[in-house]
């Protein structure tokens, strides 16, 4: 979870990234990662999810039925 620091305590967390990677960074960073951003990308990675869960299940079942486990 990367975006939690990013989430609960947004100045500390820049000021850390500034401190290792350096100020234009940080900004650059800062300008990236609005809140809006972090929103959608949680909603992509769960429809992502929930394609690739399906996929997996439909060809986990059509490998069992051929093994005749199912």
């Amino acid at each position: 979870m990367p975006f939690i620091p990013l989430i609960l305590d947004t100045d500390s967390y820049y000021v850390d990234i500034a401190d290792q990677m350096g100020q234009e960074y940080a900004d650059a960073m800062s300008d990236i990662f609005q809140p809006w951003t972090i929103g959608v990308l949680t909603i992509c990675a769960l429809i992502i999810g929930f394609i690739g869960g399906k996929v997996g299940v439909r060809v986990s079942r059509k490998h069992f039925e051929s093994a005749g486990l199912l």
